[in-house]
């Protein structure tokens, strides 16, 4: 049996029904749950929690993110692990997600192909997610599955060298670095590439927006007056034509009035004339500084803006890179990686992901946008403030955007709003935001999510952190 839906380590949503991982184990002593653990209740009715371990099933497919946390991942005291309280239950066999994972229908199909054959029904799923999570998603615990047909000899190479097929080499390492760029970016101190230093867009940083003249009107680079047109053209595709944002998305008449205009300052007789070209990308510029303000101010307001969307919509038609080990690990002390997504069409535009095996994606953003990065602490109590410094570092000089963006389901308030900071390229822009958490605000785990936009392009970047009961 597999079940399919959004979730956690404690959790995975079915509608009104929720498949539940509390068990009657006793808790450990200053481990964080989930609200139940505080005397609070479930967030879902009562009547409609499905115990994990009262499944019937030789084989359970726990499908949605960290049901399968390893020791030492999870966010919550092991009472309340899906995983565990599965293997409880009857099932010889369960596959669950060690982190963040992206399946969906293809996925679902290759475990009911899978089961067809004794094996591991975690390396078919794998093997079929990897155009879009190229790395081990899946895990399988207990027996390998029984099959449906004649058993067949199933080794642990075999196994091995399948996972192995998640990290062939795709991409070479150098083409996620600009030259001379550092390739670090990330949140409270991890580095990731393909931001303001990182995955290049193709051929695109290969075009040069520069004058007939020569006087460097519209150059690329981190000295650059104005945007790329190139750079900036395929990212108002991305938004326009993608299907990304709907026909009444307030900003799409700017959005394509700039698209226009940018589609008309191309053609060369404007781009290699000087005395044309500087009045016209500094036209493009200031409206392109405008827009983002007002998407920043969009994110700050409105969580749910389909813009932030970005990550999950381009990355389900894209296909994924070579992931590459970076040096510097997550906040929370693991390793990361990080790698690119080519659009599948030209309207969606390539966009790079970091993952960590505990807090899954922890960062998102536009190839070629700016580098984030966050420190914060790693719990706070219910009535407190956390304070959240984001430090920012732009490919070219100019104004960033900064903010942050709360879940829905988070009682708390972020000051101030939104913060604009002139940036130089290369180096650290820094801004301090304060998130205060309400008195009520309920014992959890939690996330936020930190954002930074220019020239249209926008990085997100996501922290975990876990509020506590008031003392």
């Amino acid at each position: 049996m597999l079940f399919h839906g959004n979730g956690k380590d404690d959790q995975l949503n079915l509608g009104q029904f929720t498949l539940c991982g509390a068990s009657p184990a006793a808790a450990a002593p200053g481990m964080p749950g989930p609200r139940c653990a505080y005397g609070l209740g479930c967030t879902k009715p009562q009547d409609k929690l499905i115990p994990a371990r009262g499944i019937r099933a030789a084989e359970l497919v726990l499908a949605n993110c960290f049901s399968g946390a390893l020791a030492g991942h999870a966010m919550y005291d092991p009472k309340y692990l899906i995983l565990l309280n599965a293997l409880d239950g009857p099932a010889q066999t369960v596959v669950a997600t060690l982190t963040a994972c992206d399946g969906q229908r293809p996925e679902n199909l290759a475990w009911l192909t899978a089961t067809a054959d004794a094996g591991s029904a975690a390396v078919a799923m794998n093997r079929q997610l990897h155009d879009i999570n190229p790395y081990p998603a899946f895990v399988q615990a207990g027996l390998q599955s029984s099959g449906l047909g004649p058993s067949r000899p199933h080794s642990p190479a075999d196994t091995h060298t399948r996972t192995a097929d998640a990290f062939e080499s795709s991409v070479p390492l150098n083409s996620l670095n600009s030259p001379g760029s550092s390739g670090s970016s990330g949140i409270s101190g991890l580095s990731f590439p393909g931001t303001a230093g990182g995955a290049r867009e193709g051929s695109a940083d290969t075009h040069e927006d520069v004058p007939g003249d020569g006087t460097g009107n519209g150059e690329e680079g981190a000295a650059a007056p104005y945007p790329p047109l190139h750079r900036l053209g395929a990212r108002l595709s991305g938004l326009l034509d993608s299907g990304l944002l709907g026909p009444d998305y307030p900003l799409r008449p700017r959005l394509r009035a700039l698209a226009d205009t940018v589609l008309r300052d191309a053609v060369r007789t404007v781009a290699r004339s000087a005395p044309d070209a500087g009045p016209a990308l500094a036209a493009i510029a200031a409206e392109t500084k405008s827009l983002d303000l007002a998407l920043a101010h969009r994110f700050a307001k409105h969580h749910d803006d389909p813009v932030l969307a970005f990550p999950t919509y381009f990355g389900e038609r894209s296909t994924a890179g070579t992931p590459v080990a970076l040096d510097t690990p997550c906040a929370c002390g693991r390793p990361l990686r990080s790698y690119r997504r080519h659009g599948r069409v030209p309207a969606i535009a390539d966009t790079v992901q970091t993952v960590c095996a505990r807090c899954g994606d922890v960062a998102n953003a536009h190839t070629g946008a700016v580098e984030l990065r966050v420190k914060a602490p790693a719990e706070a109590a219910a009535g407190s403030t956390l304070h959240v410094v984001v430090e920012a570092v732009a490919p070219r000089d100019g104004t960033l955007n900064l903010g942050i963006v709360l879940p829905l389901y988070l009682d708390a308030r972020v000051g101030p709003v939104l913060r604009r900071v002139d940036a130089v390229a290369g180096r650290r822009a820094h801004a301090e935001f304060t998130l205060d958490l309400a008195p009520r605000a309920t014992p959890q785990a939690y996330y936020f999510c930190p954002f930074a936009v220019q020239d249209l392009g926008v990085s997100v970047s996501r922290v975990h952190f876990t509020v506590l009961p008031r003392p």
